[in-house]
């Protein structure tokens, strides 16, 4: 793969840097693996949390989350159309609060 590749590829997110066969092949293993239709790999986990957070919500949702968590969660939960709330970190009370709401 590094000869027909480079070493350095990719180095970054597939929609930036490209998408090769050997990708197709990985997820396609995967898949079957664990006995799927399907599997896509990400490299990153930031892109992870992302792509999880809008594949699992809809604009109907309403998303809690601890006002300290993860970029990769906030700039998830950004990109929500619906209703969404901080609470104050590690705080019960104050998750509670909002989930009263």
């Amino acid at each position: 793969a590094a000869a027909q590749y480079g070493s350095a590829y990719p180095m970054g997110a597939r929609m930036m840097s490209g998408h090769t066969d050997l990708h197709e092949k990985l997820q396609n293993e995967l898949a079957s693996f664990v006995n799927k239709e399907a599997a896509y790999l990400l490299n990153f986990g930031y892109q992870g949390m992302v792509s999880t957070i809008d594949a699992l919500v809809s604009k109907d949702d309403i998303i809690v989350y601890d006002v300290d968590a993860h970029a990769c969660i906030i700039d998830g939960v950004r990109l929500h159309m619906g209703k969404r709330f901080t609470y104050k970190h590690n705080d019960v009370e104050s998750l509670e609060k909002n989930l009263e709401r």
